[in-house]
């Protein structure tokens, strides 16, 4: 992904014309791997870049999904992310778990500094909530026949 493209002003001064928002240039992958039949990981991995930064975040989600479908609960996770600035700076450690509800993903996590600036901050950091919602796919369950013109 690329981010800020219209270079859109960063200041709310009117007359800040060359404090524009750089380019942000952001890759992102992930893959998951079936432990078991309910059990499931997904590594993943995030590359950040924008002028004078660079930021990698990596780790993995371990996942658990419930046989009953009419429970509401479809899943539960944990979570573990390490975060490096520069790759030469490991920032923060972030742990977290979630769970799948219905058609929502709604995680609560920690991020704890574990940089140099831990002497400030006494390894203290934030939580973060995230409720993503997942729409329904649109595509059919059914195979595909080709059609053929005659």
């Amino acid at each position: 992904a690329v981010c800020h493209l219209n270079r859109p002003v960063e200041s709310f001064v009117k007359d800040a014309d060359d404090e524009h928002l750089p380019l942000r240039f952001n890759v992102q992958g992930n893959i998951l791997i079936p432990l078991s039949r309910r059990v499931d990981a997904v590594p993943m991995i995030l590359y950040s870049r924008t002028s004078g930064a660079r930021e990698l975040v990596g780790g993995s989600l371990l996942g658990y999904s419930f046989a009953e479908p009419v429970n509401p609960v479809k899943s539960i996770y944990t979570l573990a992310l390490l975060r490096i600035n520069s790759f030469t700076n490991v920032d923060a450690l972030m742990l977290g778990a979630g769970l799948q509800l219905l058609r929502f993903d709604l995680c609560i996590s920690y991020d704890m500094n574990i940089s140099s600036l831990h002497k400030a901050t006494n390894f203290k950091g934030a939580f973060e909530i995230s409720l993503i919602y997942r729409s329904i796919n649109a595509r059919s369950k059914e195979p595909v026949r080709p059609c053929y013109m005659l």
